[in-house]
C-alpha cells in the first residue's frame, strides 16, 4: 500500500519594506505545526513549509521535512514545485493580503509620518486545484476576528466553493487562547462540524477527519453518446421533481431528484444547476458500472454527483423508484447516518445503506449527518405525500386564519415537517419570524421537540399571537419574549440568537 504524503504550510509571510523592515502578522504557526506532528504519527510522509522562526521557537520532529519560507512569492514556489503531488496539502499558512511596494536602501526615520504603497498578493489558495488535479485533497484555513458563527461558516463555505477546496478549517481570533483552539470545519455540502479544545487535541481530531474523507472512492462520470433512456423512469422524475416543488425543499443549486425502474439506468437531476427552476425535460439518462465506479451518462451536462450512490441504493432497496435528497429540512428521519462522507463516493452509500439496514418498509427516510435529509420512496409515496401536504396546507392556512385574520404568509416559505416518510407538520420558513404547526395524530411524539431544537440550532424567531397559546412552551425552552405593537405579534427569539 502506497504511503501518503501531505504537505503543511503553516506561520506567516513576511513582505520585505525595504533592506531591514518587513510587513508580517501574528500568526506563530503552531496549529499548522501541531498538524504536521499528527500526521506523521499515523505514518504519512509530511513536509512542513514555515519560516525559520516557527522552528525556532516550536522545535523540530525529526520525521518530518521541513522547507522555509519567508515571502509570499517564496510559499507558492515551494508549494508549487514539491518533487511529487501531494496527497493532502494543508494551506493552514497565514499570507499576506498585501505586500509593500519595496523601498532599496533603509527609509529614514526621520519622517514623522510615513507612506506605504501597497500590492495585492496573489491568492495561493486559488490556484491549487489547477495545479495539482482533482485527487488531490486540499484544506483552506479561514480565520476572521470577532463575527457572528453565521458570518465565519459564510465565509468559509465561500472559500470553499470559490477555490474548489475539499474542506475550509474556520476559526474567530477571539476564540484563540490559553492553548485553546476551536474550530468549525466546513465542508462542500454546507456542513459545519465544530472540534473544541486544547491545540493539540483539536489537530488530532482534524487529521482524523481529514484522513477519513480523503480516504475514499470516488465515482466519475464520462460522457456517452446515448444511454438507454425509459419514458417510466421520466414520468417518475417528473412526479417526484414536482412533489419537491411544490413542498419548497429546493433552493439552489444543492439537493438532487433520481428515479429508477428496478433495472441497470437512473434518470437524475444534472449537477451545478438551480434546483428550484428545474425542468422534467433536464432530466439525465445514466447507467452506473460500479465495478469501475463509471457513471455513464448522455447529454452535455453532467449528472448529480450522487449518482452512483443512487443508483447503489435503488440496487439495494428494487421497491424504492424514486429518491429526494434535500438541505435544511425540518423533521426527523427514520435514520441518521454517523460520518459525513463527500458525496459521490462508495463510502457514503455503505453509511446510507448501514443506517437503513435491512428491515426498511419499502422505502425510508434518512438524515444525512451534518449535510440533509434523502428521502427513498416507491411509487405510492409519491402520491400519498401530495395528499399529506395538501391537507396540511389547508389545515394550517385555516388555523392561521382563525387565530390572525390580518397575517400575511408568503407561500413560497411554506414547508414540510417530516417524520419519517411521512409529512407530519408545516413550518412557516422565515428566519425574520417562523410558526410550526403539527398534525393532530403526530403530537405528543416528540416531534415538536424535534423542531424546537432545529429552530434553535438555525437561531430562528417565532411569530405567534394570543390565540395560539405556545408562548409559554417556547419560554420554557429558553426562548426570549417581545411584543410587536404594529403588528400584533409575539416575538420568541431563540436562546443562542
Amino acid at each position: 500500500m502506497r504511503t501518503l504524503e501531505a504537505v503543511v504550510t503553516a506561520g506567516g509571510t513576511s513582505e520585505p519594506i525595504d533592506d531591514v523592515r518587513v510587513l508580517t502578522n501574528i500568526s506563530t504557526g503552531r496549529f499548522g505545526h501541531a498538524i504536521a506532528d499528527e500526521l506523521v504519527a499515523r505514518g504519512v510522509k509530511t513536509t512542513e513549509i514555515c519560516p525559520k522562526n516557527t522552528l525556532v521557537k516550536l522545535g523540530r520532529n525529526d520525521e518530518v521535512e521541513y522547507q522555509i519560507f519567508y515571502t509570499a512569492d517564496d510559499l507558492k514556489n515551494l508549494l508549487f514545485e514539491q518533487p511529487t503531488a501531494p496527497d493532502v496539502i494543508f494551506q493552514a499558512a497565514a499570507v499576506a493580503d498585501y505586500k509593500p511596494v519595496r523601498v532599496e536602501g533603509k527609509i529614514s526615520s526621520d519622517q514623522d509620518e510615513l507612506q506605504l504603497t501597497l500590492a495585492k498578493n496573489p491568492k495561493i489558495i486559488s490556484e491549487l486545484r489547477d495545479r495539482y488535479g482533482k485527487e488531490a485533497f486540499i484544506i483552506g484555513f479561514k480565520l476572521l476576528s470577532n463575527v457572528s458563527e453565521e458570518q465565519l461558516v459564510a465565509a468559509a463555505l465561500k472559500q470553499v466553493k470559490d477555490n474548489r477546496l475539499n474542506l475550509v478549517v474556520a476559526n474567530d481570533l477571539q476564540n484563540l487562547h490559553d492553548g485553546q483552539h476551536p474550530i468549525t470545519i466546513v465542508t462542500p455540502e454546507g456542513g459545519a462540524i465544530e472540534f473544541d479544545g486544547e491545540r493539540g487535541q483539536v489537530a488530532k481530531r482534524l487529521v482524523d477527519f481529514v484522513l477519513k474523507r480523503a480516504g475514499v472512492h470516488w465515482y466519475h462520470s464520462e460522457q456517452w453518446d446515448t444511454v438507454e433512456d425509459c419514458l417510466g423512469e421520466r414520468k417518475l422524475f417528473k412526479e417526484a421533481l414536482d412533489l419537491a416543488h411544490k413542498m419548497n425543499l429546493f433552493t439552489d443549486e444543492s439537493g438532487n431528484v433520481s428515479a429508477s425502474l428496478n433495472n441497470w439506468h437512473v434518470t437524475v437531476s444534472p449537477r451545478r444547476v438551480d434546483k428550484a427552476k428545474l425542468g422534467a425535460e433536464s432530466a439525465i439518462p445514466a447507467h452506473v458500472d460500479h465495478m469501475r465506479r463509471i457513471v455513464m451518462y448522455e447529454g452535455e451536462h453532467k449528472p448529480s454527483i450522487d449518482t452512483g450512490v443512487n443508483s447503489s441504493l435503488f440496487e439495494i432497496y428494487p421497491d424504492v423508484t424514486a429518491m429526494l435528497h434535500f438541505h435544511n429540512g425540518w423533521g426527523r428521519m427514520d435514520a441518521v447516518t454517523e460520518f459525513p462522507y463527500p458525496c459521490g463516493v462508495t463510502e457514503e452509500a455503505k453509511e446510507l445503506h448501514k443506517a437503513i439496514g435491512p428491515d426498511y418498509l419499502a422505502n425510508f427516510s434518512v438524515e444525512l449527518v451534518h449535510h440533509g435529509f434523502l428521502l427513498g420512496m416507491n411509487e405510492g409515496d409519491v402520491n400519498r405525500l401530495n395528499s399529506e401536504w395538501d391537507e396540511l396546507v389547508e389545515s394550517f392556512t385555516a388555523h392561521v386564519y382563525e387565530v390572525a385574520e390580518n397575517v400575511e404568509m408568503q407561500p413560497g416559505l411554506l414547508r414540510p415537517i417530516f417524520d419519517g416518510v411521512h409529512v407530519a407538520g408545516i413550518i412557516y420558513d422565515n428566519p425574520e419570524g417562523a410558526a410550526f404547526y403539527l398534525a393532530e395524530q403526530s403530537r405528543k411524539f416528540g416531534l415538536g421537540k424535534r423542531v424546537l431544537d432545529q429552530l434553535v440550532k438555525r437561531k430562528y424567531t417565532i411569530r405567534t399571537v394570543d390565540d395560539c397559546n405556545v408562548r409559554d412552551f417556547y419560554k420554557k425552552h429558553g426562548f426570549s419574549e417581545s411584543y410587536d405593537a404594529e403588528q400584533g405579534v409575539y416575538l420568541l427569539k431563540s436562546p443562542n440568537t
